[in-house]
């Protein structure tokens, strides 16, 4: 099952799932250079459980200035 986000595109450079073998499962999400999660600094990738999908849904990329 794919994951759902409201993420933009151009943000978002791959996501992946990590099955339960691993550790808990669940999706991580990198974003580009230029595009953090934190808006103050450099914050590339989110883990979403597998059991908290929503948690994809309320995601913001922001730009980050040069």
């Amino acid at each position: 099952m794919p994951i759902r986000h409201r993420l933009q595109k151009r943000a978002v450079e791959s996501i992946n799932f990590i099955p339960a073998g691993m550790g808990e499962a669940g999706w991580m999400i990198y974003l580009n250079e230029g595009y953090s999660f934190d808006p103050m600094s450099p914050d590339w990738s989110r883990f979403i459980p597998s059991d908290s999908l929503e948690e994809a849904m309320s995601l913001i990329a922001y730009k980050l200035k040069a």
